[in-house]
């Protein structure tokens, strides 16, 4: 699990909940990766590092915008970095919808451990560059 990430990887996660965002850091923090958290869709949106990312990790729900409605506007600017969502609910038509966006995955929020790692670690092993 301590498996080093490549030496610049930087991961956004985007969720309101503290608890979230910490638990992200200390998954990902040993493994080098940098992690930048925001609470909203648009906070992230206007981060400037936002374009060297090489993954967002968002709440499916987010206080400002829906996950999708996040990812379908990374991908009109070209940003081109994975985007995994955490979600705490069972809106099946919601989940579809990201996924249909382009979302790399969906997974429950109790799982920010291995499960969550490995998502991260095929993602950032992708090679993909941030942004066209």
């Amino acid at each position: 699990m301590n498996v080093p990430a490549p030496p610049t990887a930087i991961v956004f996660v985007v969720d309101a909940d503290p608890r979230v965002q910490e638990g992200v850091r200390r998954l990902l923090g040993p493994a080098g990766v940098k992690v930048i958290a925001h609470e909203t869709g648009a906070a992230v949106l206007a981060d400037p590092l936002l374009s060297d990312a090489r993954c967002v990790i968002a709440d499916l729900r987010l206080p400002d915008m829906t996950g999708p409605d996040l990812l379908a506007t990374l991908r009109t600017r070209r940003h081109l970095a994975e985007v995994l969502f955490l979600t705490g609910d069972d809106d099946v038509a919601l989940a579809v919808r990201a996924m249909r966006e382009g979302a790399a995955d969906i997974v429950a929020k109790p799982q920010i451990d291995s499960t969550l790692w490995r998502h991260i670690q095929r993602m950032l092993s992708a090679g993909m560059p941030a942004s066209a």
